[in-house]
């Protein structure tokens, strides 16, 4: 029989800061999305089911994920690494890789609008690809674009939900 205090599960004093820090943004990212889903229009399919209602659950999955995570950790109970992951150093954490993948991002909110969704998102994988140390410098950049316009038109035609498109931005602007 199995229980919470096994191997896999320890009881810890003091609370874990860096499981706390993410359960607060998973809360917070939970009520943005429940906030920001009722600013959306309903659907107008006859089932009802639609971005506003799919946003609001995911929101709710977010927020009752965190709240439990929380709970957990108030009670002690933390995860154990698995032991492959026993050999990790902190220490030797790769910074530049980080700041990378984080400026990648951020360049790729900067691009939506403007370069449309298929182009941002193609340059967003290339670069995340790239910047975990992938060196095929054609290849991901056809995969990247492959699963773009699949993620594009499968929100637009399947979802009815409208992503920017190729340089509409630049096309309006211009």
């Amino acid at each position: 029989m199995s229980t919470l205090t096994d191997s896999s599960v320890s009881r810890r004093a003091g609370l874990p800061v860096g499981e706390c820090v993410f359960s607060a943004l998973l809360l917070l990212t939970g009520i943005i999305t429940i906030v920001d889903s009722l600013h959306l229009p309903p659907s107008i399919s006859a089932s009802g089911i639609g971005a506003d209602l799919m946003s609001k659950v995911v929101g709710g999955f977010l927020v009752v994920v965190s709240i439990l995570l929380f709970v957990q950790l108030l009670r002690g109970n933390r995860g154990e690494p698995d032991e492959a992951e026993g050999d990790v150093d902190p220490s030797k954490t790769r910074y530049g890789m980080l700041f990378t993948a984080i400026a990648v991002i951020i360049v790729h909110g900067l691009l939506i609008e403007p370069a449309g969704f298929v182009v941002a998102s193609t340059l967003t994988f290339w670069g995340i690809a790239f910047t975990l140390g992938s060196r095929r410098y054609l290849l991901d950049p056809v995969i990247g674009l492959v699963l773009s316009v699949a993620i594009y038109y499968g929100f637009t035609l399947g979802l009815g939900i409208y992503l920017p498109g190729l340089f509409e931005g630049l096309i309006a602007n211009g």
